[in-house]
């Protein structure tokens, strides 16, 4: 599996429309995936995340999009939304494309423990559906960072027509736990918010 470019042109997209207060889905390039993210977001322009504010300023969560492309025809055939729905039916975390998925989250995990992270606890894996009827697997994850800031991270794949669709979200666990909920209910809004037309 080659790495995963990132997709500038979203992200510069989403910059424009979400300054205009825009809430309108924007298509993930070279893929049918579409996503709505919410108008307290913005690209950072730095480092390329997008970052979301509550309405004091305070940073919240945020998130970058990614999209793969297997290496072989044999394994684009694999990801398709057919294909992650029958294996949900399953259960078949067996199933290459399932190992793959793990094989990445663990390159994003290793990346983060090079850079001085020390993981809090064991990944953990589950096949999901939004309410749009998009299906998608995702790893869950907490790790404290290099300054001892305590994140929350998930990965979440979207297949479709031999493409792989990568939304990963990050969130600081605060100790004040309004601020947890409204970051839960914030990335869960934008999953919820995924189609593909």
């Amino acid at each position: 599996m080659s790495r995963f470019p990132l997709i500038f042109t979203v992200a510069l997209s989403l910059v424009c429309q979400l300054s205009n207060g825009s809430a309108e889905p924007i298509n993930i390039q070279n893929s049918n995936v579409w996503v709505s993210a919410p108008n307290t977001c913005k690209q950072n322009k730095d480092d390329n995340l997008v970052q979301c504010r509550s309405p004091s300023g305070q940073l919240m969560a945020n998130f970058l999009f990614m999209i793969g492309f297997p290496d072989t025809a044999k394994d684009m055939a694999l990801y398709t939304q057919n294909n992650l729905e029958r294996m949900a039916l399953l259960n078949a975390q067996s199933e290459k494309p399932f190992r793959d998925f793990k094989s990445r989250v663990s390159q994003r995990v290793k990346e983060a423990l090079a850079s001085g992270a020390t993981l809090d606890d064991k990944v953990t894996y589950e096949f999901g559906k939004n309410e749009k009827g998009v299906h998608y697997v995702d790893a869950t994850y907490t790790y404290a960072n290099i300054h001892r800031i305590e994140i929350f991270s998930q990965l979440y794949e979207f297949w479709d027509q031999g493409k792989i669709v990568t939304i990963e979200l990050n969130f600081p666990i605060s100790k004040d736990q309004t601020m947890v909920d409204d970051n839960i209910k914030l990335t869960g809004q934008l999953i919820k918010s995924v189609e593909i037309r």
